[in-house]
């Protein structure tokens, strides 16, 4: 029997080809975790144990919803292991039970996973359906950091086994032919080949061929992102994941396969809004849109506990229709749920807002690190970092002012209106000598105007 101090190691729940992954429960808490313990012919290889404990080392070294954590590491009868997260949802590889609209919100989720090792200078090198699992919480993470590679780390003294370093109907071009010279864009091609596989049931092995042929019914934008991750020049790829993600949401609030319906469980609810939240279940895009309108009109404070209990119960697009509600009835008790919102990228926008209605200043501690990511949607935190925080907290709405994206810049220059603060003037200012969209060249010389005769 394996005997891992603090630890009930149980059955056998997954098998590789360096490792086994048993069922384990934390005695103290009783919570569910997984140990992952090299084989034992390998307790002599360091080549190995040295992939495992890289691989320790990365998890480690990350803090994120859409990435599996690790509780700790050691040594067994000379084999290293780790103990991680259980996550019972399964993989990506079951997308086929999946709905189109669920796929997409998965994808988006993930390459936001997939930021947060970019922004550590990891590249994962192996992503791939069965490296994404779902936790009970129904989130994807990123799994199997074995064969992830630090930048500027020396490629060829991870290289000393025989193991096949990646998965080849997943591995760019450069990855296969020269993988001494990858870099997170090989990633963006690993993302690419998912997003064919689980829109077209096909892989990308050979000479594929593109979503539209297979099926001429195939959304053309999203082909056209899917495409440009599967550019076999890395340069034409995206530059960068969350510039997919940014695509990828603008598909998803377009209402993107949202004519499939939602995940909603049918609610005890009252007949004024019940009707109304299983039209935007399984509605047309019309009733969906009159849906919104009538849950606004009809939905008062009293609500609020019967709608937190709809949301935490469904699919995101129903949270995304019902949020925006939290903040027009200044609905105290739902911080907690919307600060929970803010790891989503498809909710993080409009949960953002919805704390600015509420009011609470302790939202700001939870604002910051949306703000600071500098992803697709952290341009929705701006505006209510400026309202709920001090004049300190500007600093980090600034670099916004910078961003190639007009929809940043837009919101960082909304931000700076309602701080209306003269300390900032100087990047306004740089800013306003090189803002090549007219409408926003002229809000930040009026802007600048206002904050110059203020100062005087």
């Amino acid at each position: 029997m394996i005997q891992i101090p603090g630890f009930q190691i149980h059955e056998i729940i997954g098998e590789g080809g360096s490792s086994t992954v048993y069922r384990a429960t934390r005695l103290e808490n009783q919570q569910k975790a997984a140990l992952k313990l090299l084989h034992e012919k390998y307790s002599g290889d360091p080549a190995m144990r040295s992939r495992l404990q890289r691989e320790a080392r990365v998890i480690g070294s990350l803090n994120h919803p859409n990435i599996v954590k690790i509780f700790q590491s050691g040594n067994y009868e000379r084999r290293f292991y780790m103990i991680l997260e259980y996550l019972s949802g399964g993989s990506l590889a079951r997308y086929e039970d999946f709905s189109l609209r669920r796929r997409l919100e998965v994808m988006i989720q993930v390459c936001d996973g997939i930021a947060c090792i970019h922004s550590m200078g990891i590249v994962h090198r192996d992503l791939k359906p069965s490296n994404i699992m779902f936790g009970e919480d129904g989130l994807p993470r990123l799994v199997d950091f074995g064969i992830s590679l630090f930048s500027k780390e020396n490629y060829t003294r991870l290289t000393h086994t025989n193991m096949v370093m990646g998965t080849l109907s997943y591995m760019s071009p450069e990855q296969q032919a020269e993988p001494g010279t990858v870099d997170h864009r090989t990633d963006i091609y690993s993302i690419g080949s998912m997003l064919y596989e689980v829109f077209t049931g096909k892989k990308t092995v050979g000479r594929f061929q593109d979503p539209t042929v297979l099926n001429p019914a195939f959304p053309v934008d999203l082909e056209k992102a899917i495409l440009t991750c599967l550019a076999h020049d890395p340069t034409k790829r995206y530059k960068e994941i969350i510039d997919l993600q940014r695509d990828l949401i603008a598909l998803y609030r377009d209402g993107l396969f949202s004519e499939e319906g939602g995940d909603l469980t049918a609610q005890d609810f009252v007949n004024r809004i019940g009707i109304w939240i299983k039209k935007l279940e399984s509605g047309t895009a019309a009733q969906r849109l009159e849906a919104r309108r009538q849950i606004a009109q009809n939905a008062v404070i009293g609500d609020v506990p019967q709608l937190i209990s709809i949301c935490e119960s469904s699919a995101t697009e129903i949270r995304a229709a019902l949020i925006p509600l939290f903040g027009k009835l200044r609905a105290k008790e739902t911080y907690p749920f919307l600060v929970d919102q803010l790891a989503n990228p498809l909710l993080a926008r409009d949960a953002s807002i919805a704390l600015a209605f509420i009011g609470n200043p302790a939202a700001v501690q939870h604002l910051i690190p949306v703000v600071k990511k500098q992803a697709a949607y952290s341009y929705g935190a701006l505006l209510p970092l400026a309202v709920l925080g001090e004049e300190k907290d500007l600093k980090w709405i600034a670099p916004y002012l910078r961003s190639k994206d007009s929809t940043d810049r837009e919101a960082a220059i909304k931000a700076f209106e309602h701080a209306k603060s003269a300390k900032y003037l100087k990047p306004l200012k740089k800013q306003q000598k090189i803002e090549p969209e007219a409408h926003l060249k002229d809000r930040l010389t009026t802007l600048i105007h206002k904050l110059e005769h203020g100062a005087r």
